[in-house]
């Protein structure tokens, strides 16, 4: 590309799995792949135009699509590799189904690029404005195809509209060099042909392939960026390390602090404690030096490669010296490791952090890239950075909702005890290490670092919010951070949502987490405490997010300490709640039951009788009722939680799936396998309406169908529908999952049936030995396999 001066390379048959993007010496490639090493294309930017991106969508492993900032138009590259002319006309529909898709993503305005090995061959016939007079031989079949999808959509093929030597036309060599075709192409919009000044191939180029690049110059203008300003990045761990940083930072803050005695007000206090930490920090604190990265790349292989180049016209010299950088490559690379590991050898007993970084760095430990774009509702791909934020906010509110009715007052004139130092104290101790820092930039180590300075200068701050009830605006703001479940993820459901929230705010919320475990830990039996310590963590956990999303709120209503909640405030129902969760995990299922109807009683006094926590209670409620045995009774709750949730919800939501599979569920439970087939084939027609086709949760219902058709004798449904739940488990979970080896088991159980013992025994065995590595020996699904599979054994 340097050579060549080339800012934009399109990639076809990459052969990478998954989809992502990843930055080497200055040049960044975004890719899309499938599940195996096959197919797969890509496009390498170099340094300034990657800086232009505003995100790049994964189509397929044959299509992929990235969008630039220019100046006046936009830019949308799309890159395509073709199915070979061996492929049915399935695959041909659905490649062009794939551009299609691609193409509608982009806007009108866009000056549209559309490029890579097409596998048609277009011919020498000038076509209207699509196909010029200097192609290449004879046009073919897939070639009508490729003029049409040109044709309806106004693009012109531009390496066929400039006269050049034949050896500037060709794009492919067959074997033996007995062939030579044109089957690569670059596209544009009829409106914008007269940007491109030369459009030929280049057989020069030393690419390893049977493929010659296809280059064209073309007249754009990229919009520069303004760049951003870079938060310099400081060796916090020497606040831990070394005791002259750690003194001369506490001196530096405590200088600062003493002007801070005689603010009362919480905003200006707070602004003028984190302004004081952070200069102290940049003032004492050295920043981290970004090291180059060393490659394994040395310059002797890359004069070899030049070498190389200009022996392409003679074979034999060609394979020699290929012959030759590869070996040197291979001991290049071998050298590099070695260093590397002995550079983790030495780091292992010093920075034990780094040290596992850098061995997934050498390993290749697959990381979970974000595509830079993300799906409305309707399924359009939004690459603009308003429209992406205006989704997320749209996601975010439909996730925590709460439509809970107006909340009782609450006297705010009644005082509860101060926060003492030794909560703070002990708030801060509790607190972890090594974690990213919210908006305010504060970590937790600077806190800890400052001792009893930083113990009584937050005593004084969490005093006076907890005692006026106003909170610093910056401490209500966190960031928030996407992190995709698998490389290239566009849909909102298929990324975890965290929040970087102030460790400021962090502390608070501890201090009063432990005033109202106080309170809540008397409902537990002190026999049962240990038991419940797992759940209580949870819990914790649990309440920290929502007081996180709902914090400004919370403080300014929170009762303080000593104050009685009235008995049939909702916060009490969601009390009750937690605790029958701890009973329930704890298998008490009598108590779980009778704390559940009593979160339901008060939620149904307080709360809309269409509400979700209502239905939510109904569903647990159906639980109980099914762990103990009563199945009319769990079926009458769950039809109650289908009722509310059709009610609140649209038709095709999956908690409304999910009532229809606790539905199907107790139906079983009562032997009417019918019914329970029906409400799980309901379930699975909504879930496939809602959700990715191989999520887990579809899974689920696959399988609850196989048991149906199991227990009403109907084998051969059965296998069909548990080799679909073990197709999805495979693709979704790991491949030791205690659920793939029940697929296995169930799918052993059908052929069984049916009367294939030999093909009973392979699922059998594979279930077991996963089991075998996942679940204690003594386990009864384990034990269940084991017996399964010797009862089949002994019909052999």
């Amino acid at each position: 590309m340097q050579r060549l001066q080339i800012n934009v390379l399109g990639l076809s048959e990459v052969r990478w799995t998954g989809a992502g993007s990843f930055t080497s010496d200055n040049f960044t490639l975004f890719y899309s792949g499938g599940d195996q090493h096959e197919r797969g294309v890509g496009i390498l930017l170099d340094k300034e135009t990657s800086k232009c991106v505003k995100g790049f969508w994964a189509a397929s492993d044959r299509v992929i699509l990235i969008k630039l900032h220019g100046k006046p138009f936009n830019i949308s590259l799309i890159q395509c590799y073709a199915p070979t002319a061996d492929s049915d006309d399935d695959a041909i529909t659905n490649f062009y189904e794939d551009l299609d898709n691609a193409y509608s993503q982009c806007n009108s305005n866009d000056i549209i690029y559309v490029m890579g090995d097409f596998n048609a061959k277009v011919g020498d016939i000038r076509i209207g404005n699509t196909v010029g007079p200097f192609g290449l031989g004879n046009k073919n079949d897939r070639g009508d195809i490729l003029i049409n999808w040109c044709q309806s959509h106004n693009f012109v093929i531009t390496n066929t509209w400039f006269k050049n030597h034949p050896r500037r036309l060709w794009t492919w060599k067959g074997p033996g060099d007995r062939v030579r075709n044109q089957i690569d192409y670059i596209m544009v919009p009829n409106r914008f042909r007269n940007a491109i000044i030369s459009s030929k191939a280049f057989p020069g180029a030393d690419c390893g392939s049977d493929h010659v690049p296809v280059i064209s110059e073309i007249r754009v203008k990229l919009k520069r960026l303004k760049k951003s300003k870079q938060i310099p990045k400081l060796q916090i761990q020497l606040l831990k390390n070394n005791n002259d940083v750690k003194e001369k930072f506490c001196i530096e803050v405590q200088n600062r602090f003493e002007a801070l005695d005689d603010i009362t007000e919480v905003e200006v206090l707070w602004e003028k404690m984190k302004s004081s930490i952070l200069e102290a920090t940049e003032a004492v604190l050295p920043k981290i030096k970004m090291n180059k990265k060393k490659r394994w790349m040395t310059e002797d292989i890359l004069q070899l490669m030049e070498q190389r180049r200009l022996k392409k016209s003679n074979p034999l010299e060609y394979k020699l010296l290929d012959k030759e950088i590869k070996k040197k490559c291979s001991e290049a690379k071998e050298t590099r490791l070695n260093e590397q590991c002995s550079e983790i050898e030495n780091k292992l007993s010093i920075n034990t952090k780094y040290a596992h970084m850098k061995i997934d760095e050498i390993t290749g430990k697959s990381r979970c890239t974000s595509s830079g774009c993300i799906k409305s509702k309707s399924g359009t791909i939004l690459m603009e950075k308003h429209d992406i934020l205006n989704r997320w906010s749209e996601y975010i509110e439909e996730l925590f909702d709460d439509n809970r009715a107006a909340k009782p007052i609450i006297k705010k004139n009644i005082e509860g005890p101060t926060i003492m130092k030794d909560e703070v104290r002990k708030a801060i101790k509790s607190m972890k290490t090594n974690k990213a820092t919210g908006p305010d930039g504060i970590s937790v180590e600077m806190i800890q670092c400052l001792d009893e300075i930083g113990v009584d200068m937050m005593t004084k701050l969490i005093n006076q919010i907890y005692d006026t009830g106003n909170i610093p605006e910056d401490l209500t703001k966190s960031i928030f951070i996407a992190l995709p479940k698998k490389s290239g993820a566009t849909e909102c459901e298929l990324h975890r949502t965290i929040s970087l929230m102030s460790h400021v705010t962090k502390i608070l919320l501890k201090i009063l987490m432990m005033r109202m475990k106080n309170k809540i830990t008397p409902e537990i039996a002190k026999e049962n405490s240990d038991k419940v310590k797992f759940q209580w963590a949870r819990f914790l956990n649990t309440k920290l997010q929502w007081a996180n999303l709902k914090f400004k709120w919370a403080i300014a209503h929170l009762p303080p300490p000593g104050y009685a909640t009235a008995p049939s405030h909702p916060d009490v129902a969601s009390s009750y709640n937690n605790i029958g969760n701890a009973y329930r995990n704890m298998g008490d299922y009598p108590k779980a039951l009778s704390s559940y109807e009593q979160a339901l009683k008060i939620r149904e006094q307080s709360l809309p009788p269409n509400h979700p926590h209502v239905a939510g209670s109904y569903n647990n409620i159906g639980a109980a009722y099914s762990a103990m045995g009563d199945y009319p009774k769990a079926l009458s709750s769950h039809q109650q939680a289908l009722k509310i949730r059709q009610q609140l919800l649209p038709p095709n939501h999956p908690h409304v799936a999910s009532c229809y599979n606790n539905i199907g569920n107790a139906y079983s439970d009562m032997g009417d396998y019918p019914k329970a087939l029906s409400s799980h084939k309901q379930a699975l027609k909504i879930q496939l309406q809602s959700l990715p086709p191989n999520h887990p949760d579809v899974a689920v219902s696959y399988n609850n169908i196989g048991n149906a058709y199991s227990a009403m004798g109907d084998y051969p449904k059965a296998l069909s529908s548990h080799e679909q739940t073990l197709k999805i488990r495979e693709q979704s979970l790991p491949p030791n999952h205690p659920d793939v080896a029940g697929s296995y088991n169930n799918i052993g159980n059908a052929y069984f049936h049916i009367g294939d013992q030999r093909t009973a025994v392979l699922f059998y065995t594979n279930a077991v030995q996963i089991a075998q590595k996942v679940l204690p020996s003594t386990h009864h699904h384990l034990q269940m396999f084991k017996r399964n599979l010797e009862r089949v054994k002994q019909k052999l």
